[in-house]
């Protein structure tokens, strides 16, 4: 979503390119319900065999603020492939550690699955994939119970310091 990259996050990307994540999933597994991709595995639930989005090429500043607002992710390495058939390039993903994951199958707070739909229409982002995310329904936030704070084995999750 520009507005929360740009306005409420205060980055300044220098460029911004939509891009296709092949062989990852999204998943809401992060602490609370947010958003998370994993390596695609043998999950029958009709989620999409790619991830896409949006690449940000930014100063080391702006990245570093990137990296701690990112509360309980951690930078990986993965392969991108901008829209218009451009090269691979090597892109910075934020990714939950898989031990620190919930259950999956929970639906995304209302307000931030609104960021993914509203962001995937503003770029915009592959139909069919737009469609999908379109098709997802969240939860208010006020309505998540502890199974959106405890692990997949229903252990207490505490929040990491930040």
């Amino acid at each position: 979503n520009k507005g929360k990259v740009e306005d409420s996050r205060s980055l300044s990307p220098l460029e911004s390119l939509p891009a296709v994540l092949p062989n990852y999933q999204l998943r809401f597994n992060h602490r609370g319900g947010f958003g998370n991709i994993q390596p695609v595995g043998a999950a029958t639930d009709g989620a999409p065999r790619e991830v896409h989005g949006v690449l940000h090429r930014l100063s080391f500043g702006d990245y570093c603020k990137l990296a701690a607002m990112e509360h309980e992710y951690r930078p990986v390495p993965v392969q991108a492939h901008p829209y218009g058939g451009g090269e691979a390039v090597t892109a910075m993903a934020f990714i939950t550690p898989p031990q620190r994951t919930i259950r999956p199958g929970l639906p995304p707070p209302d307000r931030y699955l609104k960021l993914l739909q509203t962001g995937a229409a503003e770029w915009p982002l592959d139909a069919s994939y737009t469609a999908w995310l379109s098709g997802l329904s969240g939860v208010p936030s006020a309505k998540r119970g502890d199974e959106y704070y405890q692990s997949c084995e229903g252990e207490p999750l505490p929040g990491w310091p930040k």
